[in-house]
C-alpha cells in the first residue's frame, strides 16, 4: 500500500494524490455530477485535424495491455484486458507511450459512479473513458482521434455517437465540439450514501461557446 501511494505521487503529484484520496472518502456518502450529453450523427462532415505531434492512431488490441500498465496502472490493465472483450479501444501512441485513449460500446452502459445505464438505440455508439496523458495535452490528439474513429463507426453500420462529458471539463468539451458533436441536455446526479437519490434532465437549447 505503501508502495502503492509513493508511484502514485511520483507520477500525479501530491496534490492530485490529495484530491483523489479525498474523493474516495467522501464520494460514497455524498457525490454530485453534471454532465453534457452530446451526439453526432455519423454522417456529418469532419474537418482535417492534425495532432501537434506524429501520434500513431489505432484500435488497440490485448496485447496493448502494457502500454496501460506503464501510463496508469497494472489496475488499469486488468480493467483494460476486461473490457476490451466487449467495447473497442482506441489509442494514441507517441514513442512507445500512450498519449491518448478512449472506448466506444455499442450496448447498453452502466456508468459505476452515477449508477445509470446509458440506454443506446441500434445503430448507436457510446463513447467514454477519453483520457489524453498529461503531458500530451493541448496537441489536439483527442480531436484526432474522433476524427479516426468515425469512418471506423460508420463501416459498423453506426448511424449516430453518443458521448456525456462533465459540465467543468473545458478541454474535452472544446474537443468535442471541433469534431462536430452537439449539446444535447445538461444531465444532474446527486448520490447519496451510494445510492442515486436525484437525476435531473435539463433539456433546454444549449449553447457553447470556445475561443
Amino acid at each position: 500500500m505503501k508502495n502503492k501511494l509513493l508511484i502514485y505521487i511520483q507520477k500525479f503529484g501530491i496534490l492530485k494524490t490529495f484530491n483523489k484520496a479525498l474523493l474516495k472518502i467522501i464520494s460514497p456518502i455524498f457525490y454530485y455530477q453534471k454532465d453534457i450529453l452530446f451526439e453526432r450523427n455519423i454522417d456529418e462532415n469532419i474537418g482535417k485535424i492534425k495532432p501537434k505531434l506524429d501520434v500513431i492512431i489505432r484500435k488497440a488490441t490485448k496485447k496493448d495491455g502494457y502500454l496501460f500498465e506503464k501510463a496508469v496502472s497494472k489496475d488499469y490493465k486488468k480493467d483494460f484486458l476486461k473490457r476490451i472483450n466487449n467495447s473497442d479501444c482506441f489509442i494514441a501512441v507517441y514513442k512507445g507511450k500512450l498519449a491518448h485513449r478512449i472506448w466506444a460500446t455499442y450496448k447498453d452502459f452502466y456508468v459505476k459512479d452515477i449508477k445509470i445505464i446509458i440506454h443506446l438505440k441500434k445503430n448507436e455508439a457510446f463513447i467514454f473513458d477519453a483520457t489524453t496523458s498529461t503531458k500530451f495535452r493541448g496537441k489536439e490528439i483527442h480531436p484526432a482521434v474522433i476524427q479516426y474513429i468515425v469512418p471506423y463507426l460508420k463501416n459498423r453500420k453506426i448511424k449516430k455517437i453518443l458521448a456525456t462529458i462533465s459540465w467543468n471539463n473545458y478541454p474535452s468539451l472544446k474537443g468535442i465540439y471541433k469534431v462536430g458533436f452537439k449539446p444535447v441536455k445538461t444531465m444532474v446526479y446527486i448520490i447519496l450514501f451510494n445510492k442515486l437519490v436525484l437525476k435531473k434532465d435539463f433539456e433546454k437549447k444549449l449553447k457553447l461557446y470556445f475561443n
